[in-house]
């Protein structure tokens, strides 16, 4: 395979080292983790009693910090409203370049690039380059019927391995010219002085080396399942995230709607082409360089998967993608300073391990009949964590809807939220097997809704 990897992939591979999740993608590597986990299970088929209880009590320590954790985002909505930035309309505001990677994309880039247009943001200090692979004809003829200003330019790259967004960001970032980038999905849309008060940010506080921008569902009313899209998004951007800015503590960037020196991004070694999550890959290095992270009080509007079979394709992505990245970074001896791995890996391993606990809840249930007659009270142990993880996901949600003005009737909100668990798990499980089978597979997420 090596002979058909892009050139700028190899060089990302050798200067990142084992900082690349190429090295937990080798065969070799993944053929190590399945015997573990092989292991794992034949223990359990042979020793029910002991591996049972283990897994019983990681579980539940598993399900208690979810509980804690969404019951705390419902608190701290109230208290992490972020101080308006007073405008300033600085006339020296400083370069940026506006990345734009995109793969088979059609109708939906017409309103973003238009976002871009419509920014209040000196144009002869905005580059935008939108990077398309030279193969994908139908997102070039979408483009082509856009007439586009002269600080738009097209970079076409080679159809070669690996096909991630962290390659094509990878010739991006090498062709940007300016002082700071950012990153524009196909179906985010940036409100209009957001450049302008992102450059401005940064002029009145050095110190701050990253900016994230809100990011919000903007077609959350259509079905009970962006809705449920849109109440994670919600409580993640406006309770959490806004939490840890505040308290100074760092955290894990969006796939698009950050902004940052470039140089500081060459840096820390770029993004990782081998990784189908780039973000939270890139966010890892930036945390373990000391970097000072900051909500931006300003809002991108982006379009969330309205089917099942989309959603899916997109969580599959996302699970696959943070599994790799704790893979690859996880047991890494450089720590992340001031006490931040502990929340951001542990926030992040909660997320990957849920399908497991879940599952194992029925799993527990059938194969330990005869623990389940010694102690009854590890059976309503086990049903009450499921109840109370269905009933807090619920009330959270309930909250969620209600603040964004999402109306909904709570019996058929509370049986989809089982549902919604369900897909989680699916996509979770599909997502373990693609990273023994195809961990590059790129699950391309439908826009053109």
């Amino acid at each position: 395979m090596s002979e058909t990897l892009d050139p700028i992939a190899i060089d990302q591979q050798t200067r990142l080292g084992k900082r690349s999740a190429f090295e937990v993608l080798k065969p070799i590597k993944r053929f190590y983790i399945f015997l573990i986990i092989t292991a794992l299970l034949l223990f359990g088929w042979f020793g029910p009693l002991l591996f049972g209880l283990s897994i019983f009590a990681l579980s539940t320590l598993n399900f208690v910090l979810l509980f804690f954790f969404r019951v705390h985002a419902q608190y701290l909505f109230s208290k992490n409203a972020i101080a308006e930035e007073q405008k300033l309309y600085s006339s020296d505001l400083s370069s940026l370049t506006v990345l734009i990677p995109l793969k088979n994309e059609g109708a939906v880039i017409h309103e973003t690039f238009q976002s871009i247009i419509d920014q209040d943001f000196p144009k002869d200090k905005l580059e935008v380059i939108i990077i398309v692979e030279e193969s994908d004809h139908f997102t070039l003829d979408h483009i082509a019927q856009i007439e586009l200003p002269s600080y738009f330019m097209v970079l076409q790259i080679p159809k070669l391995l690996p096909f991630t967004k962290g390659r094509a960001l990878c010739h991006g970032v090498n062709a940007a010219r300016n002082i700071y980038i950012t990153i524009i999905d196909a179906e985010s849309r940036p409100e209009p002085g957001q450049f302008r008060k992102a450059m401005e940010y940064f002029e009145k506080h050095e110190q701050i080396d990253c900016l994230q921008a809100k990011v919000q569902i903007s077609n959350g009313s259509k079905n009970l399942l962006t809705a449920l899209f849109a109440s994670e998004y919600f409580e993640w951007f406006e309770s959490h995230l806004p939490h840890l800015a505040l308290s100074h503590n760092a955290f894990g960037l969006g796939g698009n709607s950050f902004y940052i020196k470039r140089e500081k991004v060459l840096k820390v070694g770029g993004w990782d082409p081998f990784n189908v999550t780039e973000d939270a890959e890139l966010s890892v290095r930036l945390l373990r360089s000391d970097f000072k992270f900051q909500m931006l009080s300003s809002y991108t509007l982006e379009v969330c998967p309205q089917d099942v079979k989309s959603w899916l394709y997109q969580r599959i992505r996302w699970c696959k993608g943070l599994l790799i990245t704790q893979l690859t970074h996880l047991f890494n001896r450089k720590q992340m300073p001031g006490g931040a791995g502990f929340a951001f890996w542990t926030r992040m391993f909660l997320g990957t391990s849920l399908p497991i606990s879940t599952v194992y809840v029925f799993f527990f249930l059938i194969i330990n009949p005869q623990v389940l007659l010694s102690w009854p009270w590890l059976e309503w142990t086990l049903w009450g964590i499921f109840g109370l993880t269905v009933g807090i996901s619920f009330w959270a949600d309930r909250r969620n809807l209600k603040k964004i003005g999402i109306s909904n009737n709570p019996f058929t909100l509370l049986l989809f939220s089982v549902y919604y668990m369900l897909l989680y798990i699916i996509a979770s499980l599909s997502a373990y097997y693609g990273y023994f089978v195809a961990p590059l597979d790129w699950n391309k997420t439908n826009h053109d809704l």
